[in-house]
């Protein structure tokens, strides 16, 4: 059969516009394929970039891991630093392999750029081998021991000193370099995406000059073609539509009705059904908590009368259910509660609320047997169908108050001893201090020949005399101080004091006593300002503490030092004397602790108390003193101050001089 004109147009046009279409899709699928070569490469220098800078990020992580090993109180914490900074030491080496040779898991490429592989490999201090020296010193700062390590190591000085600055500036520009050879992917791509977008409108032009343009020709004859005919169908359709339309609107307003009232319906029922189970689970989880209850549950209506009686309502008040069910809860009450009791439910009936509403307040309570006994009580209303109803949970509080009474009593007495005991103290210092000063006074009169010459051995009596008499009058005043703290006597002058100068005052004291036994006195506190302290008392308790460390040690140094953070103010007093053990750290902060046997005890000579006297002083601060300690190793004592204490007080972390 011969094709008509119309067939032949539309054959022609069909095969221009599939020779469009197939044109396009080359020109897109070219340009997916090279943007999917640019975009390959760009994540491979993205990931490149990420790892670089990550290298950074790891290496002064690390300088700081090592910071904190350097600053390490004890081996736990050691190991603690320790194993991150193993984690961070493993992931530099991992990363820089995969930078260097390619790494598929990371992303990396195993082939470099000529500008990258000068700057890995070549030059007087290429990053390759730079970065393998840094990690060398890491390895060996981690293959130390705990107390082993020391800032004075030529890896240390290399990681804190010499390693970042010329490391970091070498990683730094390995990720410019990076990221500029990124750019250039990034430029290209640009240059291609213009040159696709000018093609692309090319070819939408031609298309619409040759295909759009002679196809809009003829599918407006096809249209004008169609709409005579459908106008002819229109007319008909539009009749037989009119009907249906009427019919259909017949019936929708029927089904509209029967919908409306069978919702109704179900929702009525559901209604029902839920108020029914709820009504049921109700009850049986009221029922079930009561029964289990060792309180008493009981509920009375507005008269008064009990219609719930628990398990734990018998066992407190003795009367089995059917005993305490219609009777009035007044048979609960000794008498004097029940006209008050009557008044209140007669004020809840209309309308008053409880007094004892979402409160427990404590009562008393009569037991079938006429026993009288505490409780405890507390009340709340609920309504049902117009009427008002009142439960109560009761809890019998007897032996409650028998603890608490003993309790009481025992305080009384502890208080009455405490006090006794620190009167006593009190009044012997004050008896003992007026022959100790007669007998310290006439045995120096011996000593120093006032009464005329002695021969050695009594000069040395003499000597001995006035060495026990001082040591005695300083226990004396001890515990004048220690009964003075006790018995709450020891009024504190609050005010705010420049520590710093306390420090250098009694470090100044302490020094000629720091200088006859050979023991090096260091002050390296740095910034100590004000805190709110009682001067003399603080001053006494810097005494004791850096007298205590010289005392302790025969050989080596004493250090002061400070520290600061969020948790509040430290001072640190840190010897390399002859250290203890945690228990004699524990007897050491006791009145009249000697921790090292009664022949050190003699050599070192003390009191026994100043330790404990300066742990009281610090609390009557706000703050404490505590004891790190180790046998042979020296001793820290911390002076903590709670964050309220300073005044202006430096927000840094102080440099501690670790003894050497």
């Amino acid at each position: 059969m011969a094709t008509t004109p119309n067939v032949r147009s539309n054959l022609w046009m069909t095969k221009r516009y599939a020779f469009a279409l197939t044109a396009i899709a080359l020109l897109a699928c070219s340009a997916f394929a090279a943007l999917e070569l640019v975009i390959v490469q760009q994540e491979s220098t993205g990931a490149v970039v990420n790892i670089s800078g990550r290298q950074r990020m790891l290496s002064q992580r690390t300088t700081l891991f090592v910071q904190r090993l350097l600053l390490a109180k004890d081996a736990t914490e050691y190991q603690q630093f320790k194993g991150e900074l193993l984690k961070a030491v493993d992931l530099i080496e991992k990363s820089h392999k995969g930078l260097t040779q390619g790494d598929e898991e990371l992303g990396l490429p195993d082939v470099m750029s000529e500008t990258v592989h000068r700057m890995y490999f070549e030059g007087e201090m290429p990053l390759d081998e730079h970065m393998k020296s840094f990690v060398s010193a890491l390895r060996t700062v981690l293959a130390t021991e705990f107390g082993s390590l020391s800032p004075d190591l030529p890896e240390i000085d290399y990681i804190l000193s010499t390693a970042p600055t010329t490391l970091l500036k070498s990683l730094d520009k390995m990720v410019w370099q990076y990221q500029h050879e990124g750019e250039e992917v990034i430029e290209v791509l640009h240059r291609l995406e213009a040159g696709v977008l000018i093609l692309t409108l090319l070819t939408l032009m031609l298309e619409a000059l040759f295909i759009f343009r002679p196809m809009v020709k003829q599918v407006g004859i096809n249209i004008r073609h169609l709409s005579e005919i459908s106008e002819k169908l229109s007319r008909e359709i539009t009749e037989r539509m009119r009907a249906e339309d009427r019919l259909r609107e017949a019936r929708d307003k029927l089904e509209e009705r029967v919908e409306e009232r069978t919702i109704e319906l179900t929702r009525e029922i559901s209604q029902r059904e839920m108020v029914e189970f709820s009504l049921r689970e109700s009850e049986q989880r009221f029922r079930s908590v009561t029964e289990t209850a060792n309180d008493a549950i009981i509920s009375v209506d507005e008269d008064g009368n009990i219609i719930t009686w628990n398990r734990g309502a018998k066992l407190i008040f003795g009367y089995e259910e059917h005993e305490a069910l219609g009777n009035a809860v007044e048979i609960l009450m000794p008498e004097e509660y029940r006209a008050p009791h009557k008044e209140g439910i007669n004020r809840l009936n209309t309308g008053g609320e409880p007094h004892i509403k979402n409160q427990i307040r404590e009562f008393q309570g009569i037991h079938k047997s006429g026993q009288i006994f505490p409780l405890e009580l507390s009340i709340s209303t609920w309504n049902l169908e117009g009427k008002h109803f009142y439960t109560g949970i009761i809890r019998d509080i007897t032996k409650r108050k028998k603890n608490e009474a003993s309790l009481h009593k025992a305080k009384e007495q502890a208080e009455t001893a405490t006090k006794a005991k620190s009167e006593f103290l009190a009044n012997m210092s004050h008896e003992l201090r007026t022959p100790l000063n007669s007998i310290i006074g006439f045995s120096e009169m011996m000593h120093f020949g006032i009464k005329g010459p002695l021969n050695d051995n009594y000069t040395e009596y003499a000597e001995l005399i006035m060495t026990s008499g001082r040591l005695l009058l300083e226990t004396v005043n001890s515990i004048l101080d220690l009964a003075k703290i006790e018995a709450g006597k020891l009024d504190l002058e609050i005010a705010p004091v420049f520590m710093g100068d306390i420090v250098d005052e009694v470090i100044t004291l302490l020094q000629v006593q720091a200088n006859n036994k050979s023991v090096k006195l260091l002050n390296n506190t740095n910034e100590l300002h004000h805190l709110n302290v009682d001067q003399i008392r603080m001053k006494q308790t810097l005494i004791n503490t850096i007298g205590n460390a010289i005392k302790f040690t025969e050989k080596g140094s004493v250090t002061v030092s400070n520290h600061c953070d969020a948790q509040g103010h430290r001072i640190i007093i840190s010897d390399t004397g002859i250290g203890m053990t945690p228990k004699q750290v524990e007897e050491a902060m006791k009145p009249f602790g000697q921790v090292h046997g009664n022949s050190l005890a003699r050599r070192f000579q003390g009191t026994g108390l100043g330790l404990s006297i300066s742990h009281e002083i610090m609390k009557l601060h706000g703050g404490n003193l505590s004891v790190e300690s180790s046998e042979g190793q020296g001793t820290s004592v911390i002076l903590f101050f709670p964050p309220d204490a300073g005044i202006n007080y430096p927000q840094s972390i102080n440099k501690i001089t670790v003894p050497g």
